[in-house]
């Protein structure tokens, strides 16, 4: 789910989310043998967008050195050249932290794994961070989590979940009201 968001939030001008988003599925590549070039290369390119420079520079530059015949004819140059720019000292911005729904500890918000409470926490379907208990709400459809805040969001322009392409009407999204028990009720 996490690269079908990222090319939906990449159309929607969001690069951070989207980058996010691409660098979890390019960071977990030996599930997406099949994809890797076409991974790498999203990485490359929409991180750059998003202004993290060393994770570009990163994907380009291992595009560059064990995949060169095989990045698309349209991207070889734009992955040359940020693979010769490379950005290697830059420091990135760090992700925003937001509080574990299980336990309360801060963690970083595109993470799904709590360091402190080992807890597997679950991913927002309009975002990809990981949930937050004031913020919970799920699809009327596939009942799957989202932030109400980032659901919203995401359909202004689009009346669809991102997750099982049901119409939704952003007016009737709701808050939990018993957030941890659906949370330890779904299966992760």
């Amino acid at each position: 789910h996490s690269y079908l968001l990222a090319k939906k939030l990449f159309k929607l001008k969001q690069h951070m989310k989207g980058a996010r988003n691409i660098l979890r599925v390019a960071n977990n590549m030996t599930m997406f043998e099949e994809d890797k070039v076409k991974i790498m290369t999203i990485a490359a390119v929409e991180c750059q967008e998003a202004g993290l420079g060393k994770s570009s520079s990163q994907w380009a530059i291992e595009l560059m050195k064990d995949y060169k015949g095989a990045i698309p004819e349209s991207y070889k140059a734009r992955i040359d050249k940020i693979s010769r720019n490379a950005y290697k000292s830059e420091e990135e911005p760090d992700m925003a932290n937001t509080p574990c729904p299980f336990c309360k500890k801060d963690m970083p918000e595109y993470s799904l794994e709590c360091k402190n409470c080992y807890n597997v926490v679950p991913f927002c379907i309009a975002s990809g961070k990981h949930v937050v208990i004031g913020d919970l709400s799920k699809c009327p459809h596939c009942n799957f989590p989202a932030m109400i805040s980032e659901m919203k969001e995401l359909l202004v322009n689009e009346v669809k979940c991102p997750m099982c392409e049901g119409e939704v009407d952003a007016n009737l999204m709701e808050k939990i009201e018993d957030p941890i028990a659906y949370l330890k009720g779904r299966k992760v």
